[in-house]
């Protein structure tokens, strides 16, 4: 077990495997090698403070491109041509709509 903390002191999470690895692994049934180097990070308070400010607007800037690009997928979803071409064979599919 490695005794890691984040930049704000508290334990990780436990850590996810990459979903590539997980589906090579589902494929060949072989676990590829990782090699994992923890850093600790030493930062002053106030270089705490602005990292977590950074990190919140970065996470509002996804957050608001998600629910942009949701809400394009929703409209092209109740869209009649996309039911249309949904129906459509592959051959036909890409012929008939790639330019």
């Amino acid at each position: 077990m490695r005794a890691t903390r984040t930049c704000t002191g508290k334990q990780p999470s436990s850590p996810r495997p990459h979903p590539l690895s997980v589906l090579q692994h589902r494929q060949t049934g072989s676990v590829p090698e990782r090699f994992i180097v923890d850093i600790p990070l030493e930062a002053t308070p106030r270089q705490r403070r602005v990292l977590g400010i950074r990190f919140q607007v970065g996470a509002m800037a996804y957050n608001r491109a998600l629910g942009l690009f949701l809400g394009r997928l929703r409209v092209m979803r109740a869209d009649p041509r996309w039911a249309a071409a949904r129906e459509l064979p592959k051959r036909e599919q890409r012929a008939q709509y790639t330019p």
